[in-house]
């Protein structure tokens, strides 16, 4: 599953779930091209 991102090119999608201070589970779906660089260690 290393080369799943890489099969689609065009489009990253990042989901990201927050959860609130009261325990609401939150979930974002955030969607980026390619030509972004975005680095998460």
């Amino acid at each position: 599953m290393s080369g799943a991102s890489e099969a689609n090119s065009e489009k990253n999608v990042v989901f990201l779930r927050i959860s609130d201070e009261d325990g609401t589970t939150k979930n974002l779906r955030l969607t980026f091209d390619c030509y972004s660089k975005t680095i998460i260690d």
